[in-house]
């Protein structure tokens, strides 16, 4: 009996030191954002509940009092507003991805010369994220305007909340081709490699899309901060690149000044 109550003691511990927090994450980065929550959850015991959507109606959440705990965004410009306005803490914020924009298609042919393609204008809807709310959409226009293309498609575009509702327009034929990132060709490897077809625009055409995390200063869990330091460690750098994005290197390794700041807390007891 008093083993048993040994074993339920140490059970309960670990269950009361758990934690959970709330994430709001830019659609983007949503499959790569769950493989990494797992990660954590398995390593620690603590559990990242996940919340997805534009940039921008992420941040006009945040800015209305959604209980989010952080913030990972698509651009650096809305955590930094935030940091302004007294919601974030400017001693959190970090770049961790850079994002890449592709053009897709599951029924079109975009061989070498996609601008060639785009000027033709064989096709009913080209899709592409709101470029007033999503930064892959205004990278988007960045490239049709370097291409000469953007003001005689205009008539054709339709507009996605976000790039996965884009891809959604694609995938279902509402948009016979659109721009996605490249993260989403990457999670749907198999479907891409059979049917479909992509092109990745040289990055210089666009405005590099460096995406910021943030804390909230709404938060009062520590394990935020351990999640955040846990965020920068290898394993998850290696997760990030194998979804297709790329690292700026300045951010993570500066690190080390990071945890010093935010010390890790503790994880529960495992069971």
């Amino acid at each position: 009996m008093k083993t048993l109550i040994t074993i339920l003691g140490f059970i309960f511990s670990g269950l009361a030191t758990a934690e959970e927090i709330h994430v709001a994450v830019a659609s983007n980065f949503s499959k790569t954002m769950e493989k990494v929550a797992q990660q954590y959850h398995e390593k620690t015991g603590h559990k990242v509940l996940l919340s997805f959507g534009s940039t921008g109606k992420l941040f006009a959440q945040i800015k209305n009092g959604a209980p989010f705990d952080a913030f990972f965004s698509a651009d650096v410009e809305r955590p930094e507003q935030l940091v302004k306005e007294g919601l974030a803490d400017s001693a959190s914020e970090f770049i961790y991805a850079q994002g890449k924009l592709a053009l897709f298609s599951l029924s079109m042919k975009l061989g070498t010369d996609p601008r060639a393609v785009l000027k033709a204008g064989g096709f009913k809807n080209l899709a592409l994220a709101n470029p007033e709310t999503a930064p892959y959409g205004a990278a988007a226009v960045e490239v049709m305007r370097a291409w000469g293309v953007y003001d005689g498609l205009k008539p054709k575009l339709v507009f996605g909340e976000s790039v996965a509702q884009t891809f959604h327009y694609i995938s279902t034929g509402n948009a016979q081709l659109g721009f996605i990132s490249v993260s989403q060709l990457v999670e749907t490897e198999n479907e891409v490699n059979k049917k479909g077809e992509f092109y990745i625009p040289p990055q210089h055409l666009y405005k590099p899309i460096y995406q910021k995390a943030v804390i909230l200063k709404r938060t009062r869990r520590l394990v935020v901060k351990d999640f955040f330091t846990f965020f920068r460690s290898a394993p998850v750098r290696n997760v990030i690149e194998n979804f297709g994005y790329s690292l700026w290197e300045k951010e993570f390794v500066e690190r080390t000044f990071f945890e010093k700041k935010f010390p890790s807390t503790p994880p529960p007891k495992k069971l």
